[in-house]
C-alpha cells in the first residue's frame, strides 16, 4: 500500500496567545484539560466578544479525544476544565488603575442534548487572544495535542513562548509555580526530572487522560 497523502488539519491550526497567559499557573489541570484549552483557544482567536458554538464532535476531533469515551465522560471532563479555569483567582491589572480577577470566558456553556459548546470571549481579556502583534506565543494544536503528560505540555508553552531567542532563564520557584508542581517536591527533584518533560510527541491518539508516566515528579 502507497503512503496515505491524508493531511492532518490540527496540523495546520495554529494556537496564538498573548504571553500573559504563560504566567499563569494552571493549578489541577490534566492533560485533557490542556487540551480542551489550547483547541477552544484556537478557534476563539480574532473573534472579539463574537459567541461561538462548537459541536462536540468538532472539539473531539481537534483534540484526539477517544471516541470509546462516552458523550458524558466528554461532557463531565469538559466541565470540569471550565471549573478549574474558574478557580485560577489571578487579580491582573487589565489596564492601568484598573485591576480584575481573571476570567477568560464570560459565557462557556455545554449542552450535552445538544452536543454543543457555546463560548464568547469576556470583554476584559480580549488581549490574550486578539490582535497579537507582537509578544504572543504560537504552536501547532496537532503538535501540543500529542505531547505526552501535563508537565510536557505546560513546558513547551514556555519554550514556543521563547522560541526567537532559544534561551528561557527562570528561578526554580516561578518554575515550580508555573509548572504547577508540589512544594513536598525538593528544588534537586525539579532538576532531575525537568529533562523528563521536555516536549516529545507521541504521535499516537491520546486517551482521555493519558500516562502519567512523564507527570508525577520525582519522589
Amino acid at each position: 500500500m502507497g503512503e496515505s497523502n491524508e493531511i492532518d488539519v490540527r496540523n495546520e491550526i495554529d494556537v496564538r496567545y498573548d504571553n500573559y497567559l504563560n504566567r499563569l499557573a494552571f493549578n489541577d489541570f490534566s492533560e485533557t484539560d490542556l487540551n480542551f484549552l489550547m483547541a477552544i483557544c484556537s478557534r476563539m482567536r480574532d473573534l472579539g466578544e463574537e459567541k461561538q458554538v462548537f459541536t462536540y464532535e468538532t472539539i473531539m476531533e481537534l483534540i484526539e479525544w477517544d471516541k470509546r469515551n462516552t458523550i458524558k465522560v466528554f461532557h463531565r471532563d469538559l466541565m470540569r476544565m471550565c471549573e478549574k479555569l474558574r478557580r485560577i483567582g489571578t487579580t491582573i491589572e487589565i489596564r492601568e488603575g484598573v485591576f480584575s480577577s481573571f476570567n477568560l470566558f464570560s459565557t462557556f456553556t455545554g449542552d450535552i442534548q445538544k452536543r454543543t459548546l457555546t463560548v464568547r470571549v469576556n470583554g476584559d481579556f480580549l488581549f490574550i487572544l486578539n490582535d497579537l502583534k507582537k509578544q504572543f506565543t504560537r504552536f501547532e494544536l496537532g503538535e501540543y495535542v500529542r505531547l505526552d503528560g501535563r508537565y510536557s505540555k505546560m513546558l513547551y508553552q514556555r519554550l514556543k513562548q521563547f522560541k526567537s531567542s532559544g534561551w528561557w532563564q527562570v528561578g526554580i520557584d516561578d518554575f515550580r509555580s508555573m509548572m504547577d508542581v508540589p512544594m513536598k517536591y525538593a528544588a534537586k527533584h525539579i532538576v532531575n526530572k525537568a529533562h523528563w518533560w521536555l516536549p516529545q510527541p507521541t504521535g499516537r491518539r491520546r486517551s482521555r487522560c493519558g500516562r502519567a508516566s512523564r507527570d508525577l515528579p520525582a519522589p
